[in-house]
């Protein structure tokens, strides 16, 4: 792996922490194109396997407007609906300029799972923001009350020549090592949730991010749930 794992993992990770698990209220954003809707759904399933009560919500009519998309997804034995009434004690966001554009719905002590990459659409934010990096996006998130985790993502997309969409797939990866759930679970519960002419590709994104969250877990920079 040409990421420096030891780095990363001190660099960005020191302030992450548990999962809550006695509800998930989950935003996930990114933009059009990039996955969210089926990204939602995934996590879903995965929450089923912990949950009964799982709702889920998302955008759609934007797919190729490279407009942003959320989804929503409420597990928990008091849901009664996918809206995030007290916002988000989880976000997982496609593009880091999608977590700060989301920031006010995350609450504090939350967890925000971002790529390392920064999209920034015509009119978003206003100007104040254009200038930051994605570590300043980190930054600022963690000044807001949030425990943040920035995968280097897309950078390890581009080294195997694989386009950014797959970045969702190695979010379900991100996610299901936070929850405890292995690789074997998650290719059975998922495996067919991908086209067969992209499937292993996928998966194989997937593997690596499991992988690299779960890597940062034995390192103690990020706690598993329980």
């Amino acid at each position: 792996m040409n990421v420096d794992l030891q780095h990363h993992a001190t660099a960005t990770t020191a302030h992450c922490g548990h999962l809550q698990l006695s509800g998930a209220d989950v935003l996930v954003a990114g933009l059009g194109g990039m996955g969210v809707v089926g990204l939602t759904h995934r996590i879903a399933t995965l929450l089923r396997t912990r949950f009964g009560r799982v709702y889920t919500k998302e955008g759609r009519g934007f797919a190729q407007r490279r407009a942003s998309v959320t989804g929503t997804v409420r597990a928990g034995r008091a849901v009664r609906s996918p809206e995030l009434v007290a916002g988000a004690n989880l976000l997982l966001a496609l593009e880091a300029s999608e977590a700060l554009r989301h920031e006010r719905m995350v609450r504090p002590g939350a967890q925000v799972a971002m790529c390392d990459t920064l999209v920034w659409p015509g009119g978003f934010c206003g100007r104040e923001f254009r200038p930051l990096d994605v570590s300043q996006v980190e930054t600022r998130l963690t000044r807001r009350g949030a425990q943040v985790l920035c995968l280097p993502l897309c950078a390890w997309l581009k080294q195997k020549g694989l386009p950014e969409v797959y970045a969702s797939s190695g979010m379900v990866g991100v996610f299901a090592a936070l929850m405890g759930i292995d690789m074997e679970q998650v290719e059975a519960l998922l495996g067919d949730s991908w086209k067969d002419t992209d499937r292993e590709d996928n998966l194989a994104v997937c593997r690596w991010a499991h992988g690299y969250a779960l890597a940062l877990v034995e390192l103690g920079r990020v706690a598993e749930a329980v």
